[in-house]
């Protein structure tokens, strides 16, 4: 019995051969259902909602005043990141939120920024 001498498409007939109407019914339910929970996931990833804690204005004003050393992010990121960090001016001071520590942001369901290294 030579096992190399046999050619893919030997195996292909031998295959084929043993797979009944069921067998590809099975296959083709469990494959479909597999889709459907991956795009159920897919979707709620996307549902996730971030809580966000709003200032006032004429606290935004006093922030932006001075110089701040405190984490801000984006309204829709989930990331937060420092004034020093790359890519930080990237985030217009319209969409920017601030928070008053680090403690909070991370509360916040925010994670440090790649770019960010203290």
């Amino acid at each position: 019995m030579n096992i190399m001498g046999s050619s893919i498409q030997d195996y292909a007939k031998k295959i084929n051969s043993r797979l009944s109407f069921w067998d590809i019914l099975s296959v083709s339910i469990t494959t479909l259902a597999l889709v459907i929970f991956a795009i159920f996931l897919y979707i709620k990833k996307g549902k996730e909602n971030i809580p966000v804690s709003y200032i006032s204005n004429s606290e935004n004003n006093a922030i932006i005043n001075k110089a701040d050393s405190r984490p801000f992010a984006s309204v829709n990121g989930k990331t937060y990141t420092f004034s020093w960090c790359g890519g930080s001016n990237n985030i217009s001071e319209k969409n920017k939120i601030y928070f008053s520590d680090e403690q909070i942001a991370k509360n916040s369901g925010r994670v440090l920024s790649k770019l960010c290294q203290k």
